[in-house]
């Protein structure tokens, strides 16, 4: 029998974990358009899971596992490692490798040994990643996502980041905020896309103070701010 992994995580455990598309192309640094396809395929089979009232598909850790692994591996490779990996038992601890008999083209049996362990550790420490994150996160009365212990919203922190604006403007403009608290807005906003209207990408502290903006951006980021105060109530 094959060593086992040091996590002495099992198959079962693997599979117990189920993620969204997005948020399964941010644990395998990946495109989730990948994903996808690998949904159209039939390569894997999606679960679903629930956010709110969408129901989205899924994918379970060890089809992340292989995720991981599969670009390394000849089709004929890989094919023989998702078998073997959904033959696996439940209860079955991780080996460290799997051993895959192949044939060449003359007929000769070649032996391919596929470690695991280290696809496995980056799996389970990508979804720990996320837990963290989330607990970082709350969900505030209208059900927006705020960073914990604060009335800021997520996706607004992201669209400044993603609009370009440096950590250090935006503690500028948020005092209250740390760096970490920030990282972690946009880690989350990156899994968990926001709907309906956009956050503006600049704050009106940061227009007047770079004298680059116009009035329409004024207007709209105060708009914005005014709606989500009504909300909040």
């Amino acid at each position: 029998m094959p060593p086992v992994t040091q996590r002495n995580v099992s198959f079962g455990d693997l599979k117990r974990h189920l993620l969204s598309v997005a948020e399964a192309a941010q644990v395998a640094n990946m495109d989730a358009d990948s994903i996808r396809k690998a949904f159209q395929r039939g390569i894997l089979e999606p679960g679903y899971i629930m956010d709110g009232n969408r129901r989205l598909r899924a994918i379970n850790g060890l089809d992340l596992v292989y995720l991981r692994i599969a670009p390394s591996y000849s089709r004929v490779v890989r094919n023989k490692l998702r078998t073997a990996l959904h033959k696996a038992l439940a209860d079955q601890i991780v080996y460290s490798s799997v051993h895959i008999i192949i044939e060449d083209l003359s007929g000769r049996k070649k032996s391919v040994d596929v470690p695991l362990e280290r696809a496995v550790d980056e799996t389970l420490a990508g979804i720990e990643d996320l837990k963290q994150t989330s607990q970082g996160i709350e969900v505030g009365e209208n059900g927006e996502a705020l960073i914990r212990g604060t009335n800021v919203e997520v996706h607004r922190i992201a669209a400044l980041v993603e609009g370009g604006i440096s950590i250090e403007e935006i503690n500028h403009d948020y005092p209250n905020l740390s760096e970490d608290q920030i990282k972690i807005a946009v880690e989350y906003a990156r899994v968990h896309p926001k709907h309906g209207r956009p956050y503006p990408v600049r704050t009106v502290k940061s227009i007047f103070r770079q004298g680059t903006g116009t009035m329409r951006e004024v207007l709209s980021e105060e708009d914005h701010t005014e709606d989500d105060q009504a909300r909040r109530g």
